[in-house]
């Protein structure tokens, strides 16, 4: 049972930050003071696209037929590997920020934030298979 509970508890290792390719929810927000906000249900989900070293991310809503709505509203990033860390820097015209890529599977991410916020995704599973 203690096996279980320190193996829950950490991140799974960086291997293959192409993964992060595609369809995120977030599940919850844990702030530096060590409380959280879950996120049970939301209309809008995160779309990542990595290519090579560039990517972006923008907010879609999933539909009932498979489809997703977006915007032209895409926030562009670089991945930096720093000592072994992946790190995602973003830039728009007024400001830039970067958040590290601490864990990512097929499965789960999390990026944590250079104010020290921590965002758990899981891959987004459409409620209906097409």
């Amino acid at each position: 049972m203690i096996l279980f509970m320190v193996s829950c508890g950490q991140e799974t290792e960086v291997t293959d930050p192409s993964l992060i390719n595609g369809y995120w929810t977030i599940e919850k927000v844990v702030f530096p003071d060590g409380s959280e906000r879950e996120y049970t249900l939301s209309p809008t989900i995160d779309y990542f696209e990595l290519r090579d070293t560039m990517g972006f991310r923008k907010k879609v809503q999933p539909q009932l037929d498979g489809t997703y709505i977006t915007s032209d509203d895409a926030i562009n990033f670089d991945v930096q590997v720093s000592e072994g860390q992946y790190h995602m820097i973003y830039r728009n015209e007024t400001e830039s920020w970067r958040e590290k890529l601490s864990a990512l599977d097929s499965l789960k991410m999390i990026l944590v934030s250079d104010g020290k916020i921590t965002y758990h995704y899981t891959r987004f599973q459409p409620l209906l298979d097409y």
